[in-house]
């Protein structure tokens, strides 16, 4: 029995045949060789060989800016990670575009994940997997290394001892900092929460003493915000 042909409806065809140009008409081994697969793996996708995978999906969104639910559903047209058709425009224009919506939504939906969580009485199951999760999606973007940049120059306004350990800095010195850090923030929220009202209720409330100390931690991370806020981002040490 011959091979079978390949099948002009097939969501990978379309998507080569989306991202062409007049110049240049996307072939399996060009698509192949910008998503770091064989040729030979393309066509036994196009031709129903072989099926479509998450992780094939994965990196061809992250090359081409293809949405990778629009990809595995087969969407006609295909739609790209801005929800518009996908097109040769698409990696350009929506790989680093997001609205401020979006990125809104985002961290609205993680919070609210979160509320959920503690709700089922699993929050510390979602932080797990949550800190499991995030090295894992950097690096699938390629951006692990910009995150650690990112946070090097938030130091101040987050607590180094939640970081994933994937993410956390390998430089001695910058370990050093981020050691350093962590512990003013401990030292300085002990002593705030010392001095609160609060504190003189721990006799009363046994809840009191520690509720005293995570405002005393959230005020002073909020603090380290706010002058990154109104000073921008200092240079990372590198």
């Amino acid at each position: 029995m011959g091979r079978p042909t390949k099948n002009p409806n097939h969501p990978l065809v379309r998507l080569r045949k989306a991202i062409s140009t007049e110049t240049q008409v996307v072939t399996r081994k060009i698509l192949a060789d910008r998503v770091g697969i064989s040729a030979s793996t393309i066509r036994e996708i196009e031709t129903q060989r072989f099926a479509l995978t998450e992780e094939i999906a994965r990196r061809l969104m992250r090359t081409t800016a293809v949405s990778m639910g629009s990809l595995m559903r087969g969407d006609n047209p295909l739609k790209d990670l801005g929800g518009n058709d996908l097109s040769p425009r698409s990696a350009a224009d929506a790989l680093g575009r997001i609205s401020y919506a979006e990125e809104i939504g985002v961290l609205d939906m993680i919070y609210a994940a979160l509320q959920a969580a503690k709700e089922k009485n699993r929050a510390a199951v979602f932080v797990e997997i949550f800190q499991d999760w995030l090295p894992k999606a950097l690096e699938t973007i390629r951006a692990t290394e910009a995150m650690r940049v990112v946070l090097d120059n938030r130091l101040g306004a987050f607590d180094p001892s939640i970081v994933p350990t994937a993410l956390q800095p390998k430089q001695p010195k910058m370990r050093q900092r981020w050691n350093d850090a962590h512990r003013r923030l401990v030292e300085g929220a002990v002593k705030q929460a010392s001095m609160s009202p609060k504190k003189t209720r721990s006799r009363r409330d046994p809840f009191a003493e520690l509720a005293a100390y995570n405002e005393a931690y959230r005020e002073i991370l909020d603090r380290g915000r706010q002058r990154l806020q109104s000073t921008g981002p200092k240079q990372s040490a590198g």
